[in-house]
């Protein structure tokens, strides 16, 4: 029963040298002590608002669940595991500046939910949409550029791969690339163009 957490060990280690104590066993002490969260094929369906007085939770994994909309985050995640959900929806003020990874892959995200994301992600590292119906390059550029720090894209298995020169599009619009669609976004000769350019400017 300890899976859930990485810090369920230590919860029950501190249970059982002190026991069934009000300081430790009520709602403030156990919000503010979680820092991950595994929670992987437990049929949820949604998260409700009182999620968000896990103020010290870092990593949420809630992938092969039943979610279909994301309206309520901790807010100071820096990973979410989202896999294998039915999302099609995140709430327009569902915001978490801190999170650096987010894992959409075989959910419902199309074009219209691509704004929201990466207005309430804004400093993402890492995202995968990879199995998804996103099929408009136009809106992964204009929207992904908006993520100033992102280094890793994975948009493989949804339509928009199907457009013509899409991955030397987006090779091109985001230079700064280092994994696109789960393989190095530039070959080692690309590499060293770039730095010999760079060098020459």
């Amino acid at each position: 029963m300890t899976g859930y957490s990485d810090e369920a060990v230590e919860l029950s280690s501190i249970i059982k040298k002190i026991g069934y104590q009000k300081e430790v066993c009520n709602k403030r002490y156990l919000t503010h002590f979680f820092r991950t969260f595994n929670l992987r094929k437990r049929g949820i369906e949604s998260l409700d608002q009182g999620v968000v007085q896990f103020t010290r939770l870092e990593v949420l994994n809630l992938a092969f669940n039943k979610l279909v909309e994301i309206q309520w985050l901790p807010p100071n995640l820096k990973e979410l595991h989202l896999a294998g959900n039915q999302i099609s929806h995140f709430a327009a003020d569902c915001k978490v500046e801190s999170l650096v990874h987010l894992g959409l892959s075989n959910n419902q995200i199309n074009d219209t939910e691509l704004p929201k994301i990466c207005k309430n992600f804004p400093n993402l590292f890492s995202i995968d949409l990879s199995y998804n119906q996103v099929c408009s390059l136009e809106a992964v550029v204009t929207n992904l550029k908006e993520l100033g720090s992102v280094r890793l894209i994975d948009l493989k298995c949804n339509p928009v791969c199907l457009t013509k020169n899409y991955r030397q599009i987006l090779k091109q619009r985001f230079a700064n690339l280092v994994h696109l669609d789960g393989s190095p976004a530039f070959s080692e000769a690309e590499i060293a163009a770039k730095k010999k350019k760079k060098k020459s400017d």
